[in-house]
């Protein structure tokens, strides 16, 4: 089970790998980060809304209500709001530099939240594995602390604890349903704020921009989710969570050929060294499991 947990958690972490320069290219083609958000939420609501009408699914009961909407206020609206905000002030590839500390803080949440209890290997490998992240990017990238920075460590926390706690009822719900009702229960909101942006700052007829909102909206927002709410159920949001540790990597190669970010010798070596790390914190707890 553990390594088809992982196996899912990858093809999320794929996807997911495109959300930092897919949503730089529509904010630096002049996109307001309000209208990229509520474009980003409508596309995935109105997917959503497809999936249900379509295979006639049932509203959840009302047990199920705190967690959805928790985690369509996290991880559907404030996560890709202070994204946005932040990639305003900096580049994609600075910014997967702040994310390098998802996945320690996802593990964190997972502990208090959902009563995970990774071990002291789990814990050693994950802070070396983001330590080897900070070292990388602290010297590789050059510029000083910002705004958008701030805004960055902020998307981070909302969109772990949207992981976790779609992670509590994706066991119930299945990943599917829990993603489409996270997203559906915020229509009422995002409808009518994304009239409002529309209307305040009106958009560019840019085709790179629209293809940057509609692939957040699409994949980042939905697709995505699928596999990576199935990994992190099968193997709990701290372990699987981990996986991340290889997204920065994937994010800087995804910059490189969408925005002409560079690519170093040095970032596939700590690549290397972080993957080892992620690894041995996953693997640890198939072994415990199977005690």
């Amino acid at each position: 089970m553990q390594s088809k947990a992982v196996l899912y958690g990858l093809l999320g972490v794929l996807g997911f790998s495109l959300t930092l320069p897919m949503t730089k290219t529509a904010v630096a083609h002049g996109i307001h980060p309000y209208l990229i958000t509520c474009s980003r939420a409508l596309i995935g609501g109105l997917l959503a809304l497809g999936y249900i009408f379509l295979f006639r699914k049932k509203i959840p009961s009302r047990k199920y209500l705190k967690s959805i909407l928790i985690t369509g206020s996290t991880y559907t609206v404030l996560f890709p709001l202070f994204l946005s905000l932040g990639l305003q002030n900096t580049s994609a590839s600075h910014g997967a530099s702040v994310f390098t500390l998802q996945p320690l803080v996802t593990a964190i949440l997972a502990s208090l939240r959902n009563g995970e209890k990774p071990g002291v290997l789990f814990w050693i490998m994950s802070i070396i594995g983001i330590l080897c992240n900070l070292l990388y990017f602290a010297t590789s990238l050059s510029g000083e602390i910002t705004i958008g920075d701030f805004f960055l460590v902020i998307a981070v926390i909302f969109c772990s604890l949207g992981y976790t706690e779609a992670t509590k009822i994706t066991r119930q719900l299945g990943s599917l349903n829990t993603i489409c009702w996270s997203l559906i229960f915020m229509l009422p909101i995002i409808i009518p704020a994304w009239l409002i942006s529309f209307t305040l700052y009106p958009p560019p007829l840019f085709i790179e921009a629209w293809l940057g909102v509609f692939y957040v909206g699409a994949v980042s927002q939905f697709f995505a989710n699928i596999p990576w709410l199935i990994g992190l159920s099968l193997g709990g949001a701290a372990h699987i969570g981990q996986v991340q540790l290889i997204q920065p990597f994937l994010t800087l190669i995804a910059s490189y050929f969408i925005l002409g970010e560079p690519l170093t010798i040095g970032m596939f070596s700590t690549a290397a060294i972080v993957i080892i790390c992620a690894y041995i914190a996953i693997q640890k707890k198939a072994k415990l499991s199977n005690i």
